[in-house]
């Protein structure tokens, strides 16, 4: 009976501490594996519903950019389908754009963001456009006409 309360409470002992402790017996690149898999499963992949609209405050300034799925998926183009393409490569945390508006875009799931140019970089955001609600000439919410 006593050693059946001492392996208990070994057991027990072994799920307390605090994450530090959690994080170095598991591992920092488990806790990532298990964020990645969480974002895979709920948040929304960049250009799974199209083009997106990018913003980001360059040095202060806000700017925005328009970044669209082009040439049967295997490139992106600036402004729309019919811009000029740039490069795309993933990795296992972001969707990286080169070679369009003078910028690097590192897009992550679910909406974060970052623009680097010229050595420096900035956070920012991204949003699917199919609803007209990002930057170009598409009606807004605020205009009362219905979407659909």
């Amino acid at each position: 009976m006593i050693a059946r309360a001492l392996l208990a409470l070994l057991v027990l002992g072994g799920c307390a501490g605090t994450e530090a402790d959690w994080e170095a017996r598991w591992g920092a690149e488990w806790l990532r594996e298990q964020d990645r898999a969480f974002s895979r499963q709920f948040a929304e992949r960049p250009f799974a519903a199209g083009p997106v609209a990018v913003v980001a405050a360059e040095a202060g300034e806000p700017r925005g950019f328009v970044l669209a799925p082009c040439r049967g998926g295997r490139a992106v183009c600036a402004g729309g389908e019919g811009g000029p393409a740039g490069a795309l490569r993933e990795t296992p945390d972001w969707l990286v754009v080169t070679g369009l508006y003078g910028r690097t875009f590192w897009l992550s799931r679910g909406g974060d963001a970052v623009v680097a140019r010229d050595g420096r970089a900035w956070r920012g955001a991204w949003d699917s456009r199919p609803n007209g609600t990002g930057i170009g000439a598409d009606p807004a919410l605020e205009s009362g006409r219905p979407h659909g």
